[in-house]
């Protein structure tokens, strides 16, 4: 059986953190394991306070899991301190060149890395503090296969002011270029979701666009090319998935074409710990070994689902229904 491994904070009512994620391991296949960095005093109305695992202890619990049931996929999620964010990199590091070093040749299958930068809570609350943010960019972010920004977070990491699809196109090329790995920009609940330009059109118009699917474009091509075939589109382009779209971005690797992956809005509040639920899902796919653009399709269709699941729980901002698919 495959094995994914969650290194994240604690969320005691099971909607975020490790608890989302070891149902999300569960809910798609494959065999969990966490490794706490923080606990937190937490609901759906808010976060109360944060007790930050000592260093120590955290590198201890990850060398206890790696030296028995090493993981095919690795998420990284809510940090610590500086000295702990540290200390999972010189695990990770050294995990990853003595399993280079052992084998007769380079496995593409090798573990994978999903890290979901978190910083802020979905209430506001701030996760990490700014030594821990340098160390977060300078050694972790560099580590991963792919990260999962939200639009907050994207600005964040690159000093934007992120108001369009363009906008989202241009932070993931250049978080691509910081961080030499795939980047997923979450679309959320922006507004600009909600509208495009005639050259945000043409860039969906560009590849086949059906619910739930995806979307590419040669982000080559000019700009002016794209805005002259969207004017000759515009008339007869009435596309419902262009509108009341909630629309995430993927930039891969080792393709510089945009993947633009959408979903209806939903009518749902309950979206506590989306992000964490979101990426712990693209961990499991690649350790099932689906291929990067496979796994985060699937994984927006798995989240999706969740929230249209409708759970409601909390006085706040609920839970998902992680197990909905295994009803």
């Amino acid at each position: 059986m495959k094995t994914c491994l969650s290194i994240a904070g604690s969320d005691p009512i099971g909607g975020a953190g490790i608890q989302a994620d070891l149902k999300t391991f569960a809910a798609n296949g494959v065999y969990g394991m966490s490794v706490i960095t923080a606990l937190t005093a937490q609901n759906t109305t808010g976060v109360k306070d944060i007790y930050t695992i000592p260093a120590d202890f955290v590198k201890e619990q990850l060398e206890c899991v790696f030296e028995d049931i090493p993981p095919d996929a690795v998420k990284i999620g809510m940090q610590g301190d500086a000295d702990s964010i540290r200390g999972i990199c010189d695990i990770l590091s050294g995990y990853k060149k003595n399993t280079m070093a052992d084998a007769a040749e380079p496995d593409l299958n090798t573990m994978k890395i999903v890290i979901d930068p978190v910083m802020v809570s979905t209430s506001g609350h701030d996760l990490i503090n700014e030594e821990s943010y340098r160390v977060l960019c300078d050694y972790l972010l560099p580590m991963a296969d792919i990260i999962t920004p939200n639009l907050p977070e994207a600005e964040k990491l690159t000093g934007m002011t992120i108001t369009s699809h363009k906008g989202m196109l241009d932070a993931a090329k250049l978080l691509r270029r910081y961080f030499d790995c795939s980047v997923l920009i979450k679309g959320g609940h922006a507004l600009f979701c909600d509208t495009f330009t005639e050259y945000e059109k043409c860039l969906f118009s560009s590849g086949q666009t059906m619910q739930g699917n995806v979307s590419s474009a040669n982000e080559s091509a000019s700009i002016s090319n794209h805005e002259e075939d969207a004017n000759r589109k515009a008339e007869k382009d009435s596309s419902p998935v262009l509108k009341h779209a909630s629309t995430d971005l993927l930039l891969l690797f080792d393709d510089d074409k945009p993947v633009f992956l959408y979903s209806d809005r939903i009518d749902n509040p309950n979206t506590h710990g989306t992000g964490c639920t979101l990426s712990s899902a693209i961990a499991a796919g690649l350790a099932l070994g689906k291929d990067m653009k496979t796994a985060v399709r699937e994984a927006k269709a798995y989240i999706t689902g969740a929230i249209k699941a409708g759970l409601d729980l909390g006085k706040g901002r609920g839970p998902l229904d992680h197990m909905y698919n295994r009803t």
